[in-house]
Order: structure tokens, then C-alpha cells, then sequence
């Protein structure tokens, strides 16, 4: 979904790729292993798209359109694939409890409704007139801001026009910033740190078996009264055992 967020329609990216491998997806299918690297952008260009210069970012349905083939929705095809695996081990007996099947179902519905909502957040702009507005009021309040600093501050004019405007300038493109708060600039969100996070607490998930209820309840360290009582379970365990062989005795 990061990817697709991106305008990133491939499966050939290093944190993707060996974990799609297997499956057969339309972005694979139109993946061109000949084609050419792209050009890296000249420095001036690469700081003009970092500073928001507007004009300098690069088109990001470039790939959509060099391509012959279509790309598909890979996250789409992903939650196909992920359904497909549920079902089989829900037939098949592996995954029994009813509640926990109700579960992993909601979840692939939320992973649903996650991807419409990101999509519906990055395909809604702000609407023209709001941008034709504020550009329109900004640049005219900018030209006619050295006649007003004129009087009190003389030669000043210049490069506190300059400052003002740049401020100003800044604020105006808050705008243009919220519209897509998932790409790569600095003002976006942090979408790899994220997902290496979210990685990395699935990787601490699935790095032990499944536990038992004896291996964490059946111990003697389990102060099961505490702070009443500084003794285990295997302490309690074996005075009930006891009990109930008196009673039996009896």
C-alpha cells in the first residue's frame, strides 16, 4: 500500500520483492526487466523538489504511461491472495476457532477499508477555486507589500519584502502539502519507518511457536494470589490436590 500510495506501481522494489515473488500479479506481468535505469535528477532540481518549488517534482504516473501493459492494484491483489489463504485453511481444518476465523476476516476487511480510505485521501484535491483564491490574494497582497514598507523602512523594503513574501509564499503551499501527505518530501509522512516498524513487530510475533497453557501458567513463578501470597501455582495446584485427596479419604 506505501508503494501504491507513491505512485509506485512495480514489485520490483528491495522491501517488496522477495516477499511477492511467488505470486502472479499484474504489476509482475508488466514489469520490464530490460528496460533502461531512470536518470538520476540533477542536483538543482533534486533541491528545488525537496524546498516544494512548484514544477520541479517529477511526474509520478510516468511509469503508468511508459508502460504496455496494465499494472493491475497490486494491494488489491495482495487481500485476493491473503482471502484465497484464509479460506483454505478454514476448510481444511488448520484454523478451527470460529471466533478467531471471525477475526482474521474483519481484519482483511479493515485492510480494505484502510487502502479505500488512504486512496480516497490521496485522489481528493483541494478544490480549484480554494487554490486559484489563495494564490490570487497572496500574489497580489506580495506585490503591493513594498509600497506599504516603503515609508518606514526605506531601502529595508527589499529584503524584508523578500523574507515576507517567502513566508508568506510557505504558508500558501501548506495547501498543495496536505493534498498528499504520502510521498517522499520532508513535510510527509514517515511511511518506511513505519513499515519497517510494523515489520519488525511481525517478525517478534511469529519468532516463537505458539504457546501453550502449560508453559506459562503451569510454573512456579506464576504468583497467581500475589500480593496476598508470595507462592506459585504449582504451590496452590498441589494444596488443592491435597485438599481433594482428604476429601476423598473422608
Amino acid at each position: 500500500m506505501k508503494h501504491k500510495l507513491r505512485f509506485e506501481p512495480e514489485y520490483d522494489y528491495r522491501d517488496l520483492r522477495s516477499l511477492i515473488e511467488n505470486l502472479d500479479t499484474f504489476a509482475k506481468s508488466a514489469h520490464d526487466p530490460d528496460a533502461p535505469p531512470s536518470k538520476n535528477k540533477h542536483a538543482v532540481k533534486t533541491w528545488a523538489a525537496y524546498l516544494g518549488v512548484p514544477g520541479a517534482e517529477d511526474n509520478p504516473m510516468k511509469s503508468h504511461k511508459r508502460s504496455n501493459k496494465p499494472h493491475g492494484h497490486l494491494p488489491l491483489e495482495i487481500l485476493a491472495y491473503l482471502g484465497s489463504y484464509l479460506e483454505s485453511v478454514i476448510q481444511n481444518e488448520t484454523f478451527k476457532t470460529s471466533c478467531m476465523q471471525t477475526v482474521a476476516i474483519n481484519s482483511l476487511n479493515i485492510m480494505a477499508e484502510t487502502l479505500t480510505g488512504c486512496e480516497r485521501v490521496l485522489m481528493t484535491p483541494l478544490p480549484a477555486a480554494y487554490n486559484i483564491a489563495i494564490s490570487q490574494i497572496t500574489w497580489l497582497y506580495i506585490m503591493i507589500l513594498p509600497f506599504q514598507l516603503y515609508g518606514p523602512l526605506d531601502w529595508i523594503t527589499i529584503p524584508g519584502t523578500i523574507v515576507a513574501a517567502y513566508i508568506i509564499l510557505g504558508i500558501a503551499a501548506i495547501g498543495r502539502e496536505i493534498e498528499n501527505p504520502f510521498g517522499n518530501d520532508v513535510n510527509d509522512l514517515d511511511l518506511d519507518r513505519y513499515c519497517n516498524s510494523l515489520a519488525m513487530e511481525i517478525d517478534i510475533l511469529i519468532s516463537k511457536p505458539p504457546q501453550t497453557l502449560a508453559e506459562f501458567v503451569h510454573r512456579d513463578d506464576n504468583l497467581v494470589l500475589w500480593p496476598l501470597s508470595q507462592r506459585g501455582y504449582n504451590s496452590w495446584d498441589n494444596q488443592a490436590l491435597t485438599g481433594r485427596q482428604c476429601r476423598a479419604r473422608r
